[in-house]
């Protein structure tokens, strides 16, 4: 369960303290769970894009290692799977 005022993620009798752009990333993972989450679409809600073309590659992997950091936190609880090239998606359990 994800507390989204206090940015913790509670994992039985553990507390996980997520930053605002991991809790901002899970909220949309959960609100939209199933579905594809494109790199545009995570760029756009979380971190914001560059109008610079030349970073696109910088914002994949920024987008990229959040992703990563969030998967560690949840664990079990939740796969996020990549799809390569197109974004991630939260698995329904």
């Amino acid at each position: 369960m994800f507390d989204e005022e206090l940015w913790v993620y509670a994992k039985g009798d553990l507390k996980i303290p997520f930053s605002y752009k991991e809790g901002k990333l899970l909220k949309l993972f959960m609100q939209n769970r199933g579905r594809i989450l494109t790199y545009s679409e995570l760029c756009l809600k979380i971190i914001g894009c560059p109008k610079n073309e030349s970073t696109k590659e910088y914002v994949r992997k920024k987008i990229s290692n959040l992703v990563s950091r969030v998967k560690v936190k949840i664990g079990d609880d939740g796969e996020i799977t990549t799809l390569t090239g197109k974004g991630y998606r939260l698995e329904d359990k």
